[in-house]
């Protein structure tokens, strides 16, 4: 990563230059000067070599910046750095570059509405231009084309196939995680179903791909759209089938952005050979699947009786698609092929594992909070008589009452606890002069060059902007969402209870702005179709293999399963703290499940 410095300023005043930009600014943003950033790629490599030597040093010396050289120390600390400084935004100083941390719900307003003053750091995301440049690694009017673009792409039509879509899957998953037999057994990959119900949902609604799961039969009527394929099936032409190629550049994306491609084809790595294998099948893949749509397309402007891609037109990449086939509007010029392909990719991108980590960590949450679960239940009750079946819900009937009750609370609570992203990386243009903002009814000065992170988790712990007590605000408590207090007393038709909203810039799991995400209504909806289906009828539970089995649960009294669960219990916690990627805050370790009949929970009381 570069600093935000530029090089000809990187000479032996640089320090004395910092140092005076400092004082200059102790007055107005407080400020903690370290030696080095926290984003130099060097550091990022090395930082667990130099910070035991760095430790041994008098803590006199270090007690005022060290943690900030821990690189995602902003998620093990949330606010207590901002509250320890008396500010909400301060700046970190250093020869390498200025970086200013921000959890002011005021102040990230102003940042994200000023879009102009304050710029998305597209450098971070040139990794994911592999494909073409998108939505994600665009500013200025450049941006405000693909934003115009892929904007008409999320209409509610689409939307409707992922209600539709993860119904489906969502079946699916449930009928493999309750088991053949009578007894239920333990599901240690909760996390990849996950990823391969999210995957499964994005394909169908994102490039007109059904996928089918193993063991499930694809339908013998309907389009081929409808009938399924089997993902793991490679057709002719191809090395690779089409889940394989995709997940596969998923995972290794980092290795196939940065890496020139006759170095990932030929180095003696079987990982990188096989990522460079999927980046070609995909790119393969995506050019059959943009060949067809557009023939589809054009097919529908010359004959009036043809319905070639009425269907397929509804998924994102036939919509992106036809609108660059029909030009660009307002003077807009429309995106060049490269251009949707690369935003086909990055919808894949931004709602496959993210959308998949949410409804995982959704499932670990009510698992370590029954109480939480049966409340959840109960509003699915309230919602769905026991003869109603899943293939007769409707999404302009049911979605946004689940959104408002309990099963949008718990979703809402678990992206509060643990968001999709760290941060919001913004920055200062080094054109321009400093960027004013009001802080606390006095305007402060950013100066140019200086990169902006507003910080997701301590905004989402932020006391100043959340009811209740500071140390609550650690917890999961989903009903801190619902105003009333009891969802499940909302049955009529059409009262909806009104959620909690927090103050702008206090709540950022989609960001904020004009630069909010674009998939928002699309992951929520997957993700609460998907709670609905698993918990109607069952509960999930901690699987507690590790400490006793069945039959010794079964034998145990009250007080040595609580003793079981509670161990179990803490492990899992550990996991959903330490135990994730800072970086995309993906599970490194899997949270053993079991998914039981409702009454049949053998931690019911916990």
């Amino acid at each position: 990563m570069e600093s935000t410095i530029p090089s000809k300023m990187k000479s032996s005043g640089l320090v004395a230059i910092v140092t005076l930009l400092g004082a200059f600014l102790a007055a107005r943003i407080p400020y903690v000067v370290v030696p080095v950033s926290g984003y130099q790629l060097w550091w990022l490599l090395t930082y667990k070599l130099w910070m035991p030597l760095l430790r041994q040093l008098p803590s006199s010396w270090t007690s005022s910046w060290i943690e900030f050289l821990v690189p995602g120390w902003s998620w093990r600390r949330y606010h207590e750095p901002y509250k320890q400084l008396g500010s909400d935004v301060f700046l970190t100083v250093s020869p390498f570059g200025n970086i200013l941390w921000v959890c002011d719900a005021y102040v990230i307003s102003q940042i994200t509405e000023r879009r102009n003053d304050f710029p998305k750091d597209t450098a971070m995301y040139e990794a994911i231009d592999i494909f073409g440049k998108n939505l994600v690694t665009t500013e200025g009017n450049d941006w405000v084309r693909h934003r115009k673009a892929t904007a008409a792409t999320f209409s509610e039509t689409n939307i409707r196939i992922v209600w539709a879509e993860t119904l489906h899957q969502a079946q699916q998953v449930a009928r493999s995680w309750i088991g053949t037999g009578h007894a239920p057994e333990t599901v240690v990959n909760a996390w990849e179903d996950m990823k391969t119900l999210s995957l499964h949902v994005i394909s169908r609604a994102g490039f007109g791909r059904k996928m089918v799961w193993p063991g499930e039969t694809p339908s013998l009527s309907g389009s081929s759209v409808d009938a399924g394929i089997n993902g793991d099936a490679i057709p002719e032409a191809h090395t690779l089938s089409f889940k394989a190629a995709l997940s596969t550049v998923l995972e290794n994306l980092f290795m196939v952005a940065v890496l020139p491609s006759v170095v990932l084809a030929n180095i003696p790595s079987k990982t990188a050979n096989l990522a460079y294998q999927a980046y070609k099948e995909w790119s393969a893949y995506m050019a059959d699947m943009y060949q067809e749509k557009l023939a589809g397309i054009e097919a529908e402007h010359t004959s009036e009786d043809n319905n070639t891609g009425e269907v397929e037109s509804m998924d994102l990449l036939g919509a992106l698609i036809r609108n660059s086939a029909s030009g660009g509007k307002d003077d807009q010029k429309a995106l060049s092929k490269r251009e949707v392909l690369g935003n086909a990719f990055i919808f894949m991108f931004g709602g496959h594992e993210t959308t998949a980590s949410t409804m995982y960590f959704a499932q670990i949450f009510l698992a370590l909070h029954p109480a939480s679960q049966r409340e959840l239940q109960a509003d699915l009750d309230a919602q769905f008589p026991a003869d109603y079946p899943v293939a007769s819900w409707d999404y302009d009937r049911e979605c946004a009452r689940l959104l408002a009750t309990m099963p949008g609370a718990v979703l809402n609570e678990t992206l509060r606890l643990v968001p999709p992203l760290m941060s919001l990386p913004k920055t200062t243009a080094l054109g321009r002069g400093p960027q004013p903002l009001d802080l606390n009814g006095r305007t402060v000065y950013v100066p140019p060059g200086t990169r902006v992170n507003v910080v997701i988790p301590a905004a989402h712990r932020n006391p100043n902007y959340w009811p209740g007590p500071e140390e609550e605000l650690h917890a999961f408590r989903p009903q801190r969402w619902l105003l009333d207090g009891a969802s499940a007393d909302h049955k009529q038709a059409g009262d909806l209870p009104i959620p909690f909203r927090p103050c702008k810039g206090a709540y950022l799991p989609f960001s904020e702005g004009r630069r909010a995400c674009i998939g928002r209504r699309f992951a929520l909806v997957e993700a609460v179709a998907t709670l609905a289906v698993l918990l109607r009828h069952h509960s999930v539970e901690l699987a507690v293999d590790d400490l006793a089995t069945d039959e010794e649960v079964e034998k145990m009294g009250h007080a040595q399963r609580a003793e079981v669960w509670e161990l179990t219990a803490a492990k899992a916690r550990y996991m959903m703290s330490e135990g994730l990627s800072t970086l995309s805050f993906k599970p490194r370790d899997s949270v053993p499940l079991r998914f039981v009949e409702r009454g049949s929970e053998r931690f019911y009381q916990q």
